[in-house]
């Protein structure tokens, strides 16, 4: 994959980033490029031996030593971003006067850079934050919907925090476009995570309601169930710990804390904050709940759950699996 390396590298040598203005000249991005070969010879060179004995990795190889790959590279480059316009902000505000404009995540919020669990974390704002400064600097005239994609089950890639994870669901629920990967292994699956979707819809910097997702998928399970919260020894806590949570006081005792979700924090760049959740994650017991009701009122008990409407159902890949809630309400 490559992206965290790509990331510490910008931050450690900016001057060899590779930007999107950067696309309208082959010449700087060839330079840049061989910037690139010459870093990275540098600090992979007294492996090479070893790693060409092995037979292993050769186009990487490659890269490093050909002299004509920065000019390869970038000549790719360039041809790529002409498949694109490369715009202005004053472009787009143009377009927003005549178009909707649409703002895809590219990833799930429990694993952005600031209100992940650090260190399972990519290197990217995953929430609403950049969609709501780009709309703001270009003052967007029409009213603007932040629509929250939730699965009926929790999904993890990789490593990392997950205490809703499952085996056996894993097995049963395999997902054709995230299999094993070398970098970041393999997909986990678990019951729908209600604290943790809490918190992801805490900080995601704004989200007016819910689109829930792969419930033909759900529906298969002869066992449904969610997790309603967690429980854990307030003596396995330290008082900083505690201070994190959203607790249910009546479900609480004098052993054991009914958390329900966590606390935003107040400093975006406080990490330790972040690994802290993800300790106390791995003391928690999750409370889970059977699910015996049909499939509408499973998405009506998720919208209660999550304090938030379910305005879109998913149940299958296409466009033509998509319902409309709101539409259904109004003729009801």
């Amino acid at each position: 994959m490559g992206i965290g390396e790509t990331m510490a590298d910008m931050i450690a040598f900016p001057h060899l980033a590779v930007r999107a203005q950067d696309l309208r000249s082959i010449e700087t991005v060839e330079r840049k490029c061989r910037g690139l070969q010459e870093l990275k010879y540098a600090e992979f060179k007294e492996l090479f031996a070893v790693i060409s004995a092995t037979g292993l990795l050769p186009d990487e190889l490659r890269l490093l030593t050909d002299s004509h790959a920065p000019k390869m590279v970038a000549r790719e480059m360039v041809r790529i971003a002409r498949l694109f316009s490369l715009v202005s902000m004053k472009t787009l505000q143009r377009l927003s006067y005549t178009h909707p404009l649409i703002f895809e995540g590219a990833q799930g919020v429990l694993i952005d850079e600031w209100h992940g669990f650090h260190p399972f974390t990519t290197w990217s704002t995953t929430t609403n934050a950049n969609a709501n400064v780009l709309l703001s600097e270009i003052m967007y005239p029409d009213v603007v919907t932040r629509l929250g994609v939730v699965r009926a089950y929790s999904t993890r890639h990789g490593p990392g925090p997950f205490p809703s994870e499952s085996r056996e669901l894993t097995m049963r629920l395999p997902d054709m476009h995230n299999g094993f990967g070398v970098w970041q292994r393999g997909f986990r699956v678990g019951w729908l995570d209600i604290p943790l979707t809490r918190y992801a819809l805490a900080v995601s910097d704004g989200t007016d309601s819910l689109a829930l997702t792969h419930l033909d998928r759900f529906a298969s399970l002869s066992q449904k169930r969610v997790v309603r919260a967690y429980r854990v020894a307030k003596a396995d806590l330290t008082e900083k710990e505690k201070s994190v949570m959203v607790t249910d006081k009546e479900q609480s005792n004098d052993d054991y804390l009914h958390i329900v979700s966590f606390r935003r924090k107040d400093i975006l760049e406080d990490l330790g904050y972040q690994e802290m959740i993800g300790a106390i994650l791995a003391k928690v017991t999750p409370v889970v709940e059977d699910i015996q009701c049909s499939e509408e009122c499973f998405v009506d008990y998720v919208s209660e759950l999550l304090f938030l409407p379910v305005d879109i159902t998913s149940h299958g890949p296409t466009a033509f699996d998509k319902r409309e809630r709101v539409q259904m309400q109004l003729a009801a």
